[in-house]
């Protein structure tokens, strides 16, 4: 690659606190060093990330859009940025990102390399609401147009060429964690339990995800729930935005006697503070998941996962997690007890297991490496 600065447009539909949002943040931050000038613009609003973005000196654009905002004034916007910045390389993520970003390379004049970034699996299209159908739609009528489709999972990549993506340009990169920041720490595993009063001795049960059906709250609730009545010394603990007690759908899935050992703690900015806290992580997802981040997190962290066998969690998590079929209650029940049941010393040594998986194969210097290739590919 050259000496000077290759500009990148990254053109994404929100900055709020997702997978997507959180994989740009750690991509830009694994390689500031690297010959790279970056800008980010979001569709929406700046949320959680777009002041941190900031802070490691990336350039954030807002554009606030509402949803009857006028489509052909978001463009003119984005003409007029990318213009400006005058990018070397355009990089979509997510769907509404990847069409704002076809459309604006096909506005500039000269031929500017597209990537999109595709973070979705595409189990049912009925799932999604009808304004999402339409654009992955339209994703899927303009796929000839981007340089390289980048998926994060496999799976991801195979359900949406199976629906008509073309399939000559994609490609796959998994999700990458940043392993020195994410290190488990015996001093900052109690940093959780002091704040929510939880005994030193009690096992704490994670699950992190916003609120959302996919997601399947009340399904892991309900798995957890008969055994907290049992096991007094199990507290768990709930993060995402909309995981709230006043969450009604949500409150009602604990058992009455069992209410002091839930904690909702909604939206949180240290999450991964309050994951150090943890013994166990579950995932429970139903549909969506393409590469969950939060596996890899828990993981790094030496946390063992228990997981819906949704996306690529299954690969993600090895033979160091157990996997569920998606939607069985009774059989995430089963994993969790087996978990509980297994001795300090088995429960350490996979938490062990699912650090040294993250390190060889989920790293961000890896992740970065790779998209760092593609970039120098797709210049030459």
């Amino acid at each position: 690659m050259s000496n000077h600065a290759t500009n990148i447009l990254h053109i994404i539909t929100g900055l709020s606190t997702g997978g997507a949002e959180r994989s740009l943040f750690n991509l830009l931050n694994g390689r500031t060093k690297e010959p790279y000038r970056n800008l980010v613009v979001s569709l929406s609003t700046d949320g959680t990330f777009g002041h941190r973005l900031r802070n490691i000196g990336v350039q954030v654009e807002v554009l606030n859009l509402k949803p009857r905002l006028s489509f052909l004034k978001s463009i003119r916007q984005l003409y007029r940025i990318a213009e400006r910045f005058n990018p070397d390389i355009i990089q979509g993520w997510m769907y509404h990102g990847n069409l704002s970003a076809s459309l604006i390379a096909l506005l500039i004049r000269g031929k500017i390399p597209v990537i999109w970034n595709i973070r979705h699996s595409l189990y049912n299209l009925s799932y999604e609401k009808n304004s999402t159908k339409l654009v992955i739609r339209t994703n899927r009528a303009l796929s000839y147009q981007p340089t390289a489709i980048v998926y994060n999972s496999n799976i991801s990549r195979e359900q949406h060429e199976s629906f008509g993506f073309r399939s000559k340009t994609g490609d796959v990169i998994s999700n990458g964690f940043d392993i020195e920041h994410l290190k488990p720490s015996d001093e900052k595993h109690y940093y959780t339990r002091e704040m929510l009063g939880i005994p030193k001795s009690a096992f704490v049960i994670g699950h992190v995800a916003r609120y959302h059906p996919m997601k399947n709250h009340t399904g892991f609730l309900k798995s957890v729930g008969k055994i907290a009545n049992d096991n007094k010394n199990l507290h768990i603990i709930l993060c995402g935005k909309g995981v709230v007690a006043e969450n009604t759908l949500l409150s009602k899935c604990v058992p009455l006697k069992s209410q002091q050992q839930f904690h909702f703690l909604g939206e949180r900015m240290d999450v991964h503070k309050i994951m150090r806290g943890m013994d166990l992580l579950c995932l429970s997802s139903r549909w969506g998941e393409g590469f969950p981040n939060v596996l890899g997190e828990a993981m790094a962290l030496g946390i063992p996962c228990v997981t819906a066998d949704v996306g690529e969690s299954a690969d993600i998590v090895g033979e160091t997690g157990i996997v569920v079929p998606v939607n069985n209650e009774k059989a995430m029940r089963k994993a969790i007890v087996g978990i509980l049941n297994m001795s300090a010393e088995e429960r350490s040594s996979k938490g062990e297991s699912a650090r040294k998986r993250v390190e060889e194969y989920y790293s961000l210097a890896l992740m970065v490496e790779k998209y760092r290739t593609l970039y120098e590919r797709l210049l030459h």
